[in-house]
């Protein structure tokens, strides 16, 4: 490289001009080219920001690459969302006002878990929040109903849509069902985004040799029944993308014939039989596990336990004996020696099933209501007799009056104690009730009147005449809403059809398993169609049923809502 040399002519001048242009170099001051903008430095705190969200299905990611994980668009209850953005992980979350537990999930991303109780048919709001501000993220959720068809092995399964009119996808009404042997009773998940699914197995008598080893070793559940039920329990995840999925099935043995099941929020659900229980812990709601099991009291041989309430926080379950018609009361809180505190006979007097379903209080958790009336869910032919007899009146006496009602029971002090009385419509034969959001009490049944009790046929006359009616004003299956406190009865839904098993969903309202009747004035008068009735949108006829299914026993199905 040439040397630069400055020649002034004097010395001194020109040694300071090169001194000043050596600073000026190394200062950066050069006279061209553009200045480099000074970098403020990175902010370590800020308002947050949610630049993506995705909804990841309700198992528990395994990874932290949110990219890999499976989405349909869905957002469903119990359903993991991914959320990835700036300053998040120090902020809190919220979803229509509650607050959230979130995860860390990777650098600059967060998982929370979409609440049970959404609306199905409202717009949902995502809030973070920090000193600095706040981020939001509106959606909508969608929801199943899920429907057992014990007569085809299936599950039916619905979709909500916010969308459409009476916010229930048709393109899902016909086409999602899941295969299952005698699919029977379900259940929802605590965090509704998974279902139990039961269903029978099979039947099988047991060898006298293994029930005197099963009371030896107090594995028996019911002793003396002589058989086994196999039952399998399927865990069904609801969020999976494009439908629901089974994930897991466990084989469970009662020795009585299944008849309902119940959860409290504690993740503890119980499978009532016939004589027997199981309970079984559903708190890791992928893998469910049997708890304990417990005979129940049986004296006559007949007993028919057919269903089960938590009270009090879980601290105590509420069992329904329909053949004497008792209550009794379990104290639960050790399950390895569950305890009887108390029982009780609603009807001393009557010869004849009368209880035929128990419900929760809408405001007290240690209130129930016991719901009375003609038990035409476990008709034989001894009491096709009997309801023949009474219903015709050439058997009217104490023993054998029906009483349509709804009865009030607390649970106090270590007493069981009746309350106040409801009387329902005169011939109306009750199926299944339940407490709704709004504090209201649902029963689903039909009108008696059009049942003739001798032959257990429809009345024909009535039939034609039934026909005939405009379908609004038609009234023979019913859903009934009643006020707790005032009494006061108002049909939510009507219409041809026998309404059965029926659960609440917010904004829709009463979702009920039903026979639908469609027909004419002549032969062969009545087409029976299995189906979906949901009192926003109307009922749903997805498979031909038979002219004997409008008939008890009956064998409709179960509802359970996402």
């Amino acid at each position: 490289m040439k040397s630069m040399i400055i020649n002034t002519g004097y010395p001194r001048l020109g040694a300071i001009l090169l001194s000043t242009l050596l600073l000026c170099s190394m200062a950066g001051c050069a006279s061209k080219g553009k200045q480099p903008k000074a970098m403020p430095p990175t902010p370590s705190f800020g308002p947050p920001k949610i630049i993506q969200m995705r909804d990841i299905g309700a198992i528990a990611p395994t990874g932290n690459s949110v990219a890999d994980m499976a989405s349909d668009g869905n957002i469903y209850p119990g359903e993991w969302l991914a959320i990835e953005g700036k300053f998040i992980a120090e902020s809190q979350f919220q979803i229509d006002g509650q607050t959230l537990v979130p995860a860390h999930l990777a650098a600059n991303a967060m998982l929370v878990r979409v609440p049970a109780g959404l609306s199905p048919v409202k717009l949902h709001k995502l809030v973070l929040s920090n000193a600095h501000g706040t981020a939001t993220k509106e959606f909508h959720t969608r929801h199943y109903i899920a429907a057992t068809d014990t007569d085809e092995n299936r599950l039916h399964f619905l979709r909500t849509d916010p969308a459409t009119r009476g916010y229930i996808e048709m393109d899902s009404a016909y086409g999602m069902e899941l295969t299952q042997k005698r699919a029977l009773l379900s259940q929802i998940s605590p965090s509704h985004g998974f279902l139990y699914s039961f269903g029978i197995i099979s039947k099988e008598k047991v060898s006298k040799e293994k029930v005197s080893r099963e009371k030896a070793s107090k594995e028996n559940t019911a002793t003396g029944t002589g058989m086994a039920y196999k039952v399998s329990l399927q865990t069904i995840h609801l969020a999976a993308a494009g439908m629901p999925a089974v994930i897991d099935e466990t084989e469970i043995t009662l020795s009585s014939q299944p008849t309902s099941v119940s959860m409290d929020d504690k993740g503890r659900l119980v499978l009532l039989g016939a004589r027997d229980l199981v309970f079984i812990d559903v708190s890791e709601e992928t893998h469910p596990k049997i708890m304990a099991k417990l005979a129940l009291p049986a004296t006559s041989g007949k007993e028919l336990y057919m269903d089960a309430l938590f009270l009090n926080q879980g601290k105590h379950l509420a069992l329904m004996e329909t053949t004497q018609n008792r209550l009794l009361i379990y104290d639960i809180a050790d399950l390895a020696r569950p305890a009887l505190v108390a029982q009780q006979r609603v009807y001393p007097k009557a010869d004849m099933p009368m209880l035929v379903d128990i419900l929760a209080d809408p405001a007290r958790s240690n209130r129930f209501w016991v719901l009375a009336g003609a038990n035409l869910r476990i008709l034989d032919e001894q009491l096709r007799d009997l309801y023949s007899r009474v219903m015709d009146g050439s058997q009217a006496d104490e023993a054998h009056e029906v009483s349509e009602q709804l009865i009030a029971f607390e649970f106090e002090d270590g007493a069981l104690i009746q309350g106040k009385t409801l009387d329902l419509p005169e011939n109306f034969v009750p199926f299944f009730g339940i407490s709704g959001p709004d504090k209201r009490l649902y029963v689903s049944g039909f009108n008696g009147e059009f049942l003739d009790f001798k032959t257990l046929t429809l009345d024909m006359a009535l039939v034609k005449n039934m026909f005939l009616s405009l379908v609004n004003t038609v009234q023979f299956g019913r859903i009934l809403a009643i006020d707790p406190e005032s009494g006061q009865i108002q049909n939510q839904a009507q219409g041809l059809g026998l309404y059965y098993h029926l659960d609440y969903m917010p904004d829709l309202g009463p979702v009920y398993a039903l026979y639908k009747l469609s027909g004419k004035m002549f032969a062969p008068f009545v087409k029976v169609k299995w189906g979906i009735g949901v009192s926003s949108r109307g009922t749903f006829s997805i498979r031909d049923g038979s002219a004997n299914s409008i008939f008890p026993p009956y064998s409709v199905g179960y509802i359970s809502l996402q």
